[in-house]
């Protein structure tokens, strides 16, 4: 009989070690011995692994806990017991708690040898609780933080809980897994300690060991993450972090719409759009026709915004990409309306949204004037919402030019200025004097219906009197004969001016009709000069008016047209420099000579304006004018009416373009053809626009263009004064703010003021540019000009607009700063 190592009953049993490494044990039972009995001790959780082979006849294997100490194996202290048939190899595989257990392998039949292998491992301390009572208890932050634990056959499931004081953005992540497991985010609504349904909020169950995460937006409330075992044992590692949410001030549908007052004064309102906010609306009533402006900026990340009626019709949109501001501008009628603020990807951002509406003026047609009486003395009040009052008034009873009309315009406080319009609007006189100067129009007037109109010169509110006087004084001689010798010129003179006015074909006519018998006489030039020193009796633009006197006068770029000499016209020149004149001034065909004699002129297809008037238009070229295209960059952002009010189309393919000199406005005039290369591509402003796209912006080309033909008349800059590209190469923005606006300005250094002084220049749509010297950084190109179109609240940096039309840049105070950079704004 072999020899019997192990114990036959619980007390005598054999003491065995277990460890994580199999060690085999080799025994019998049998008739005469007919159960072996091992015992062991676990000191913490453990998983064990016992099998029981080698069988030459049945034997069976039990795992056994001797709960009462008793030393007698009661029901209940059997844990397992494996039974297989025949000599099957018998196992038990279980978790177990710190203790001490036994193993009992009994014969079935007959007596066999086995073979006993038994392992053990100790399991990883659990950290969690196992139930929703029993959960962890873990405190989260915007900081991700991370907890390690493991879920397996003895623990297949974890709790964790926290608690969130206010709506958040709540990130929870399982990684690390070694074999899959899941993720669940509950809570437990009854408090009842049980998962019920509906507790459940989030899933995620992806397959394998893919990471597990859950992005959720909760309210203030305690929760639990349940982390449980799908297949095998693993570790983990799980990471949770809130981000409390900002304060939703704006309500997310139009039946909760926050309410908004408009009026002329801008109103702010800032929130933010995001994942859990996607769109915030605001409610607004006109109550008048008015000029309604929205505007979002100081974005992060992309959104937008619409306009919707009442019906919810969206009626505009603005989508640009990016963080780039959105704007409507609308005229609205009386009614109830709806902003749309929406989010356009994935990311969060703050916004502000700045809203204002200002009455449609009804005052500022000859359809819609007021009557006015003669000697009355009216004062009113001009706006930006209110730019021009209309005034109408009749004369009866009286023959041609038998009224000596007396208009005045006084007490002003801004600049206004004055027109008097015939009965069909046409304009017969205008007195257009720089700021608060007092304007007056003396004019011979007929029996009829005429109009007087008071307009703003700029955007500032002014108060003003006008006052109507009208004489009966009926002439006494004809004006034509009396004043006028050749009797050709008279008679087109009096023809063209029947009417009150004298256009600008009717000039080029007059001037053309001196030169009838191939030269201008002494008298012809005499009546031509007589003609323009009398001006007041007509309607003539102030525009035509100083054309028309520099084609007559001795200004120094008369004596070159199209690089040869042409000369300044004097008694008995001929029709052909009179021709030349006329061609130079009127119709653009001196144009400026070129940089390189690789580069031609060719007709430019296209319109002076598409899609409004905006920085964006700028993009410079082969010339070193970024002073001065960066300078209308920052006039077509801020006060892009100057822009429209520079170029008057004389409807034949010709633009007069004006440039204020000193107290007066100068004019020169363009035309169509512009500078490209040998495959018709721009190469100045707007460079590689073709010259065949029809969708081509001419304003800006030819903007750069006029400024180029002016120099010849010597005093728009230094001591180049030809009608070149060339000469237009490196300036200052002063000269230029000046040139185009007429407005003052001021020059400093960023040392000189402070970053409040450049917010409030930048947000007050006052005209500012920047340059840089040669030592530069971040970004900024070295010896070079930009405009400042924006400032960034949020994120403290001013956006600085390259006239390249590409690498803008976004600069701090302290960055602007540290390069010295040099700022010219107007005031």
């Amino acid at each position: 009989m072999p020899l019997d190592t192990a114990g036959n009953t619980l007390s005598t049993a054999r003491a065995i070690a277990l460890t994580a490494t199999a060690q085999p044990l080799s025994e019998w039972v049998g008739a005469a011995d007919s159960q072996d009995f091992y015992r062991f001790s676990l000191t913490g959780r453990s998983s064990l692994s016992l099998s029981v082979s080698g069988l030459a006849n049945n034997a069976d294997v039990q795992l056994i806990r001797d709960a009462n100490n008793n030393g007698v194996i009661d029901t209940s202290d059997v844990l397992s017991t494996s039974g297989k048939t025949g000599i099957l190899d018998e196992a038990i595989d279980t978790y177990l708690d710190a203790g001490t257990y036994f193993i009992r392998v009994y014969a079935r039949s007959g007596d066999t040898n086995y073979t006993l292998n038994a392992t053990s491992k100790l399991l990883p301390q659990d950290l969690a609780g196992n139930t929703l009572g029993t959960a962890r208890s873990i405190v989260l932050s915007s900081t991700a933080q991370t907890w390690t634990d493991s879920v397996n056959g003895g623990d297949t499931q974890d709790f964790y809980t926290f608690s969130i004081g206010a709506r958040s953005a709540v990130n929870l992540t399982v990684t690390g897994l070694t074999n899959n497991a899941d993720l669940q985010l509950i809570r437990d609504v009854n408090t009842n300690g049980i998962i019920d349904s509906g507790d459940t909020i989030a899933t995620s169950e992806q397959a394998g060991i893919t990471n597990e995460s859950l992005l959720s937006y909760l309210d203030a409330g305690k929760y639990f993450a349940r982390i449980y075992q799908r297949s095998g044992d693993t570790n983990y590692a799980f990471q949770a972090s809130a981000t409390v949410l900002p304060n939703d001030y704006a309500g997310n549908t139009t039946a909760t719409a926050k309410l908004l007052t408009f009026s002329p004064t801008a109103q702010v309102s800032n929130d933010w759009v995001g994942n859990d906010d996607t769109s915030d609306y605001y409610k607004f009533t006109t109550s008048v026709l008015s000029d309604v402006s929205i505007n979002l900026n100081g974005m992060i990340a992309n959104a937008n915004i619409r306009l919707l009626n009442i019906n919810n019709v969206v009626l505009k949109t603005s989508n640009n990409a990016g963080t780039l501001a959105d704007t409507i501008t609308s005229q609205l009628a009386i009614g109830t309306y709806y902003i749309q603020v929406y989010r356009d990807g994935s990311a969060q951002t703050n916004y502000s949204l700045t809203t204002l509406a200002t009455p449609v003026d009804t005052d500022n047609t000859i359809s819609t004037a007021r009557t006015a009486t003669i000697g009355f003395a009216q004062t009113d009040t001009l706006a930006s919402y209110d730019l021009s009052d209309v005034y109408r008034f009749a004369l009866t009873g009286g023959a041609i030019d038998s009224y000596r009309v007396n208009l005045g315009l006084t007490g002003l406080t801004g600049d206004a200025n004055l027109d008097l319009l015939d009965s069909t609007g046409l304009l017969l006189n205008r007195s257009a004097l720089t700021g608060s100067s007092s304007e007056t129009i003396d004019r011979l007037l007929g029996t009829g219906t005429y109009y007087l109109k008071v307009w703003n010169g700029g955007l500032s509110t002014m108060n003003y009197t006008v006052n109507l006087a009208v004489n009966l004084t009926p002439p006494t001689v004809d004006w034509y004969s009396a004043s006028l010798q050749d009797a050709g010129l008279v008679n087109a003179i009096r023809i063209a001016g029947s009417d009150g006015d004298l256009s600008r074909s009717d000039l080029i006519s007059i001037f053309r009709n001196s030169q009838d018998d191939g030269t201008v006489s002494a008298i012809e030039l005499t009546d031509l000069n007589t003609l323009l020193n009398n001006t007041s009796r007509w309607t003539i633009t102030d525009d035509v008016k100083t054309l028309s006197k520099k084609l007559l006068s001795t200004d120094s770029s008369n004596l070159i047209y199209q690089s040869a000499t042409l000369g300044v016209l004097t008694a008995d020149s001929s029709a052909l420099q009179m021709d030349n004149l006329i061609n130079k001034w009127f119709l653009g065909l001196d144009r400026p000579t070129l940089t390189s004699t690789s580069y031609g002129y060719r007709s430019i297809s296209g319109s002076l304006f598409q899609n409004g008037i905006s920085a964006t238009d700028i993009k410079q070229g082969q010339v070193g004018d970024c002073y001065f295209l960066c300078t209308l960059s920052s006039i077509a952002n801020e006060q892009p009416a100057f822009i429209q009010n520079m170029f008057t189309d004389n409807g034949d393919n010709t633009w007069t373009v004006r440039f204020k000199n000193g107290a007066v406005w100068d004019y020169v005039t363009v035309d169509r053809f512009l500078p490209t290369d040998s495959n018709g591509n721009l190469v100045y402003a707007s460079i590689a626009s073709n010259a065949t796209s029809v969708t081509n912006e001419l304003w800006v080309a030819l903007a750069e263009k006029a400024y180029a033909q002016i120099g010849a008349s010597g005093w728009t800059r230094g001591t180049d004064r030809t009608n070149s590209y060339a000469s237009i190469e490196a300036g200052w923005m002063s000269y230029v703010i000046r040139q185009v606006t007429g407005l003052d300005n001021v020059w400093n250094s960023s040392s000189a003021i402070t970053a409040q002084t450049a917010i409030d220049v930048v947000n007050t749509n006052k005209v500012i540019t920047v340059a840089f010297g040669s030592t530069v950084n971040f970004g900024v190109v070295g010896n070079h000009a930009y405009a400042v179109t924006q400032y960034n609240a949020a994120t403290g940096t001013f956006h600085l607009e390259n006239p390249w039309g590409k690498e803008h840049v976004d600069l701090t105070w302290a960055q602007l700063t540290s390069l010295n950079a040099e700022f010219i704004y107007s005031v």
